[in-house]
């Protein structure tokens, strides 16, 4: 059997030195080296040493201080500004320290003295300063690079940017850039876990590289946030065309994990440099800004930057800040939203409905519900809403005006249902409040539920022991909506405001909102029709045995006040009678939205 033999380390040396002996002799001194094999070059002269040096052929250099009419030092000082990353080590003919100091400073690796050189003081010089070098590289590659995909990360993104807009303003070229957010990864997470996430995210960064050229540079900023900068594009248009291709390649590729519900898209802002903005900040805000617009516009699409994407942007970023600090300002309120019976006009419950008043202006729920949603608030919102409406429904409960059955119906968001803490947070709230579980109905969208159906229903089931009630928001309006009365324990459906409004306009509309009522009753499960907003709709819906209603006809959102004087006035058995309008009929109109 032959003996093992291990390959040894080749480490080629610059030696540039204006003294042949000189290099014979450190050449020698290598040569007794048995931890590496030292392949050694010549220079012997500052000139010939610089060019060599600017060849990037060697691992290590070293240079003599005295080359004549230049130095050393002059010669750290020329590879610096070219950008030369190999490790230069000074040598000198005695130990001075000035030399020492302007070398080191120069980014010289290490110094020594020819009279003190040895075979293993100058093999270790050299392996030490060439592993420093290494780590060096290392940790500056670190510090540019996002470590899941490794893509480049925000700062290196600036910093190729920056170097590119130079180069742009010089040549009088274009940029593009593009800013990509995947759509309803959010989703992918909460389902199954970050790990199909991370493998997602690698997925999509490798479709990304591969679909620019090799001198653009792909970024992930963070989550699912990337950015690609495209270098010298010609025409604006070709930056559009970028970004179709990227859609077209998505669309094309498999959702991960394969039992994925969601389609993964994307949603893409495009911006051209110098058009769109000067400097490497205002031409990623305007990325930035056209993307949100692509997400407003549905998703899955890229949208160019236009002038007023930037008032968008300012808007939203502002809502967003203000909205961090919302309860702490006492800036929140909640608008109750009667029920009644369709047959009687009795007040059955109320809805739980979340507004924000900002600067002493109503902002539209349409408007800031998605942005809590985005940036992570919408479940302390969530939460602040349920608490405060328990406590006022306790209220009401120890007055002695919620009459046996009526409850209080709350929005419960997509965030709070899938992470896991809805069922303490909820029983938390009720002993902290005391008020009686059953007066409770919460309200899910089947895209919350879809999330994770599993989890969902474990949450929703214990809490339905507990006396909670469960209630189908915007039934009808989700692609399986069958399926969850089946699976989740819900007891009543809410028939979404669009089948309500189409229930007379078209018998398409008359039959799926009979045949809901019709599935309900053989289900034992309770109905409200949302969005009655006409005297048509609302007869439709008592003559075909709709229990109960809602909407602006009957009555509009209101303040805990008019809504307490609307439980005192039913007490007195002055309820609104059917199609009749209550007190605060004439209150201003109103957008709906979840808490």
């Amino acid at each position: 059997m032959e003996p093992l033999t291990i390959a040894r380390q080749r480490i080629r040396v610059l030696l540039i030195d204006d003294s042949e002996a000189d290099y014979f002799y450190t050449q020698s001194l290598l040569e007794d080296v048995n931890e590496a094999d030292y392949e050694c070059s010549w220079a012997c002269d500052y000139q010939t040493g610089l060019e060599a040096l600017l060849e990037g052929r060697h691992d290590v250099c070293l240079v003599d201080q005295n080359l004549g009419a230049a130095t050393g030092v002059d010669l750290l000082a020329a590879g610096q500004e070219a950008g030369i990353t190999i490790p230069i080590i000074m040598l000198t003919g005695t130990g001075e320290g000035a030399v020492d100091r302007e070398a080191m400073g120069r980014g010289a690796a290490d110094f020594l003295t020819k009279d003190m050189l040895s075979s293993r003081l100058l093999e270790r010089t050299i392996r030490y300063a060439i592993e420093r070098r290494r780590l060096q590289v290392d940790m500056e590659s670190a510090a540019k690079q996002d470590s899941l995909t490794g893509l480049a990360n925000r700062r290196h993104l600036y910093a190729f940017l920056g170097d590119a807009i130079a180069r742009a303003r010089r040549s009088n070229h274009v940029l593009g850039v593009l800013f990509i957010d995947l759509d309803h990864f959010k989703e992918i997470n909460d389902r199954f876990g970050h790990s199909a996430g991370d493998r997602l995210l690698k997925e999509v960064a490798c479709l990304l590289t591969t679909s620019v050229r090799q001198g653009d540079l792909v970024a992930r900023l963070g989550g699912d946030e990337f950015a690609i900068i495209l270098d010298n594009i010609g025409s604006p248009d070709n930056a559009a065309g970028i970004a179709q291709k990227i859609l077209d390649a998505i669309a094309s590729s498999p959702p991960v994990p394969p039992t994925n519900p969601y389609r993964v898209g994307a949603s893409i802002g495009v911006a051209v440099w110098p058009q769109d903005g000067g400097d490497a900040d205002k031409i990623i805000m305007a990325a930035d800004a056209a993307m949100y617009c692509a997400k407003s516009r549905g998703r899955n699409n890229f949208q160019c930057f236009e002038g007023a994407m930037h008032a968008k942007a300012q808007r939203r970023s502002e809502i967003q800040g203000d909205l961090s600090t919302a309860i702490a300002k006492n800036e929140l309120s909640i608008a109750y939203q009667a029920q009644f019976a369709s047959q009687t006009g009795q007040v059955k419950g109320f809805e739980a409905l979340l507004r924000w008043t900002r600067g002493g202006r109503p902002v539209d729920p349409a408007e800031f519900i998605p942005v809590a949603e985005e940036c992570g608030l919408i479940g302390d919102l969530g939460e602040w809403v349920l608490r405060t409406a328990c406590s006022q429904f306790r209220d009401w409960e120890m007055k002695g005006l919620l009459p046996r059955g009526l409850t209080l119906a709350v929005n419960v968001s997509a965030h709070q249902l899938t992470d896991g803490g809805l069922l303490a947070t909820v029983s938390r709230i009720l002993n902290q409040t005391g008020l009686d579980p059953t007066r409770l109905e919460l309200e899910i969208t089947e895209s919350a539920a879809i999330l994770n159906i599993d989890r969902a229903k474990d949450e929703l089931v214990s809490l339905t022991q507990r006396g909670v009630r469960i209630a189908l928001d915007d039934f009808g309006t989700g692609h399986s909506s069958l399926s969850y009365l089946l699976r989740l324990p819900i007891q009543t459906i809410k028939i979404d405001r669009s089948f309500v409004q189409s229930c007379i306009e078209n018998e398409s509309g008359a039959v799926l909102v009979k045949g809901t009522l019709g599935l309900a009753r053989a289900l034992g499960m309770n109905v409200v029709a949302e969005g009655v907003e006409s005297e048509h709709q609302r007869k439709f819906l008592s003559d075909n045995g709709c229990p109960i209603m809602q909407g602006f006809l009957l009555h509009r959102p209101c303040n805990s006040a008019a809504a307490e004087a609307i439980l005192r006035s039913d007490e007195r058995g002055e309820a609104a009678a059917t199609g009749q309008s209550l007190p605060d009929a004439r209150a201003p109109r109103t957008v709906r939205a979840a808490a």
